[in-house]
């Protein structure tokens, strides 16, 4: 999944039936993003309600349709010792290829998002993480959230930190600006990951030049959630405006050959 001069664009997914369309389309890796898919099945954003047995569904739900590399991304991956070693066995059996850690502390939430653990903490996280992982060729994200708290140079040296301590690539949120987006890659030695969806100005950049600054993957977590939010609205405002419930016919074949009930 991290190829060297490469980025590997990854859709997020909320559910198997999406997970089986980014596979249709050939990316070659997915990320069930667990914040967005909780919002997709209960209908707002959840994380004190949501569980590891109810995360390791959902990631054998996805497996039931794709076989390419999936990484996970959940706040209950930020748990410390013994809970992330159960934690990270029950998610590795259900199938997951990587794990995204995130320096925060996920017992204590605050009103918009929870505080920072120390470096030490989260070093001590991604060292057990690393001992943890059931196959060696189970990826480990370690990601900051401190460039909005501490500074750029304070989240560069947490990232830093991580690697030392184990993890296969690493992530910095919240850069202010392009310039510190594409100088992030020059002053780790380990490959890094940009999430589209984090504060900052990911988003803004097309892959060649995110790919050109170094970057090995590149996550898009909430896009297909929002198109289908989008798409939602689209057809019930035809229903609404209509009262038809029809679908233009090449559609109706393509969801039908998806789904396992057409000719193709």
């Amino acid at each position: 999944m991290v190829t060297a001069r490469r980025a590997v664009v990854v859709p997020g997914v909320i559910d198997a039936l999406a997970a089986r369309v980014v596979d249709e389309m050939g990316f070659e890796a997915l990320c069930l993003a667990s914040a967005a898919s909780r919002n997709r099945v209960l209908g707002r954003p959840d994380v004190a309600g949501a569980d590891v047995v109810d995360l390791a569904d959902r990631i054998a739900q996805v497996r039931e349709v794709t076989d390419r590399p999936l990484v996970v991304d959940d706040p209950l991956v930020a748990a410390d010792g013994e809970r992330l070693r159960l934690a990270l066995g029950r998610i590795v059996r259900a199938g997951a290829d990587a794990l995204v850690l995130r320096d925060a502390d996920v017992d204590r939430p605050g009103p918009t998002h929870a505080p920072l653990v120390s470096p030490a903490v989260m070093a001590q996280r991604v060292s057990r993480a690393v001992d943890a992982r059931l196959h060696e060729d189970t990826l480990v994200v370690a990601r900051t959230e401190a460039r909005g708290v501490e500074g750029f140079d304070a989240a560069v040296d947490r990232a830093g930190l991580y690697a030392e301590a184990g993890a296969d690539v690493v992530a910095v949120a919240g850069a202010h600006d392009v310039a510190e987006v594409e100088r992030l890659p020059g002053l780790l030695e380990v490959p890094m990951l940009t999430d589209l969806a984090a504060p900052g100005w990911p988003a803004h950049l097309p892959r060649d030049r995110l790919e050109a600054s170094g970057y090995a993957l590149v996550l898009s977590p909430d896009l297909v959630l929002r198109a289908a939010l989008l798409g939602m609205r689209h057809v019930l405002g035809h229903l609404e405006r209509s009262g038809r419930g029809d679908a233009p016919p090449d559609l109706e074949r393509r969801l039908d050959a998806m789904m396992g009930g057409g000719d193709g």
